[in-house]
């Protein structure tokens, strides 16, 4: 566990735009040298820590600790938001359709 743990960490880390470890052991409510123990594996996390890291970054523990995500909320949350661009890309040609269909019928009483 303590291997994906860092590897997601670091990853992590590197998502939260730049940010520096100061900035990002701030945001997690520790030091900077406890911030370096835990990105290098030197320390190992707690239950508490986790739950920090989970909230502060938005993710799953499930996806922390390396397991399957799927049906995570970050997985699902991904999908429902392509799933609302395909909706919206079908209703734009549908509504095209409609208008075509419209024109011609228009045109076809003339």
């Amino acid at each position: 566990m303590q291997i994906i743990f860092e590897g997601v960490l670091a990853r992590i880390k590197r998502e939260m735009k730049g940010d520096s470890v100061y900035a990002f052991a701030k945001k997690l409510g520790i030091s900077q040298q406890t911030a370096d123990c835990y990105i290098n594996g030197k320390r190992k996390p707690s239950l508490e820590f986790l739950y920090r890291v989970c909230s502060v970054c938005g993710c799953s523990a499930d996806e922390l600790l390396g397991l399957p995500t799927q049906g995570s909320s970050r997985s699902v949350i991904s999908d429902l938001s392509e799933l609302r661009q395909r909706a919206d890309e079908a209703k734009e040609s549908l509504t095209n359709l409609l208008s075509a269909i419209d024109k011609v019928k228009t045109e076809a009483r003339r």
